[in-house]
């Protein structure tokens, strides 16, 4: 590998498309392209066909029935469209934890300030998890809904997702599972965890961008309106044009994920990974994990404090190495992750947080490159520094 080749650990933030999904796409831009909603001729009947198929496949990975699988663009608008499409209104209470996703947590802002509805924002331990203790405690007689993530997708944090569920339904409460990060990483299954609402992305396990699922259970969906009207795709759930070709590859993406969750072997490769990049900056650097220890998080995610380092900085250092980090500088003034301000961390830990995710793709090679590049430059910095406030001193 060539020492200036990008070592991509940004998996939290998008997936690369697998090959084989863009190979079982590619006909569908160009062969087989009909409008499924046509019904009207051979390549219209090959398209509701693949739509059908791809249903089919984004259902078994959550056991879920096809009918009850609803094509979107992405777990963004899966959200919006069942924390706003439930109508709920000013003597409504819905709960939901401060760490989840900003599309949940700017949603239930928006139901609070337009329909009045009352939200509880259940405050996470510091390894970033949900206390179910916590959950029973903030229930009142006119709770409607609770919105917990799967998977945090900052801190890899996992939550007990099936005891929530299980609550919910002995109280009668709608649940509603952001599974974003989830699939393709550990087993999701709606039935067992009692989930009435799940959202998924296509880009989080390699698919394409600008496609995803929501799953609503069918004996529920009477409760949700529509966000867009026009001509009744998806049931009447999601007017629109369908995206053949990205429908197609979820589809494959979530038959890949599948395979990949019940084998284990993959995930157990990628876990390896993880733990040799880890093992290779904790003997050389100081450096803290954030949230639960490896094999009790999601698999091939780390959040990584390391002390005194500006990880912005440092991505300068290492401009081959794509990660994430825990702060950002905007017009002048620096904000840092209100998921890392939740579990407790400072500023200064936040400006030294970085966030690794590894993939299916990454190499053995690519992860001892990148490891030893950011052991290097953090020498250098922490060096640097030394030197900078030995000659303040003189």
């Amino acid at each position: 590998m060539k020492l200036n080749s990008l070592i991509y650990l940004d998996n939290n933030a998008t997936t690369a498309t697998d090959t084989i999904v863009v190979e079982e796409m590619l006909p569908y831009f160009y062969h087989n392209y009909g409008n499924p909603s046509s019904n009207s001729h051979l390549l219209s009947w090959k398209a509701e066909e693949a739509v059908f198929v791809a249903r089919q496949k984004v259902a078994k990975v959550i056991n879920a029935l096809p009918k009850e699988v609803y094509f979107t663009s992405g777990a963004t608008e899966g959200n919006n469209m069942i924390l706003k499409g439930l109508g709920l209104q000013a003597n409504d209470h819905i709960i939901t934890s401060n760490v989840e996703h900003k599309c949940v947590l700017e949603s239930a802002d928006f139901l609070m300030r337009k329909s009045n509805v009352s939200v509880t924002f259940i405050p996470v331990n510091n390894k970033g998890i949900v206390s179910i203790e916590d959950i029973k405690s903030s229930i009142m007689e006119n709770t409607k809904l609770i919105s917990i993530m799967y998977v945090n997708n900052e801190i890899h944090s996992i939550n007990d997702i099936e005891s929530i569920g299980k609550f919910c339904r002995e109280k009668n409460i709608l649940f509603h599972v952001d599974a974003a990060q989830a699939i393709g990483k550990m087993k999701v299954d709606v039935v067992k965890g009692k989930i009435d609402f799940l959202t998924l992305s296509s880009h989080k396990f390699y698919g394409t961008k600008g496609i995803g699922a929501v799953f609503i259970r069918e004996d529920i969906k009477h409760l949700v309106e529509p966000l867009l009207h026009g001509g009744g795709q998806e049931h009447n759930f999601r007017s629109g044009t369908l995206p053949l070709p990205l429908i197609v590859g979820i589809g494959k993406a979530a038959e890949i994920a599948l395979d990949v969750v019940n084998s284990d072997v993959e995930l157990n490769r990628i876990k390896w990974l993880s733990e040799k990049f880890l093992k290779n900056l904790t003997s050389e650097i100081d450096v803290k994990l954030n949230g639960l220890p490896i094999g009790k998080r999601q698999v091939g995610g780390l959040s990584l404090v390391m002390e005194g380092i500006d990880t912005g900085e440092l991505q300068f250092h290492v401009p081959n190495v794509c990660y994430s980090r825990g702060s950002a500088c905007s017009s002048g003034s620096l904000s840092y992750s209100y998921v890392l301000k939740a579990i407790g961390l400072s500023p200064q830990e936040a400006i030294g947080t970085m966030r690794i995710c590894v993939s299916r793709f990454n190499t053995e090679e690519e992860i001892t490159l990148a490891s030893e590049s950011i052991v290097a430059a953090v020498k250098k910095l922490t060096k640097s520094k030394f030197h900078f406030f030995k000659d303040i001193i003189k």
